[in-house]
């Protein structure tokens, strides 16, 4: 009878320590699988920064070196005169226009320089260049 009232009632600790190692047991298989996949997306987020990186230094090369002196002179080239000419505000802040105007365009995904340059880059660090 004592085998009976243990079915009809049972020992909660008892339930407790089954579930316990039950659970011990399954997180032991996936634990292996769970690191490695943790390792996995550490390995993919770094090479996702290190091409976020190349990218910006590719654009920022592009807008410094390439299309920054052309807006440079298109500003100071300007034949504008007496009314029309630039006031004071527009020579301290135009060159910070032309800085984020240069930005812009080199971001732009059809501006082909910074794609080649990029893609030298990402060669380079590759060991394949």
């Amino acid at each position: 009878m004592s085998a009976i009232s243990s079915l009809a009632s049972p020992d909660p600790t008892h339930l407790a320590r089954e579930a316990a190692a039950s659970w011990s047991k399954s997180t032991q298989s996936v634990r292996p699988l769970a690191d490695e996949s943790a390792a996995s997306f550490d390995r993919m987020m770094a090479e996702s920064d290190r091409r976020e990186a190349i990218s910006a230094a590719a654009r920022g090369l592009v807008a410094q070196s390439l299309i920054l002196p052309v807006l440079k002179e298109l500003r100071g080239g300007s034949l504008a005169w007496g009314p029309f000419a630039p006031g004071d505000a527009e020579k301290r802040f135009g060159p910070m226009l032309d800085v984020a105007l240069a930005d812009r365009i080199a971001a732009s995904p059809r501006m082909a320089a910074t794609k080649a340059i990029e893609a030298r880059l990402l060669a380079r660090e590759r060991g394949v260049a």
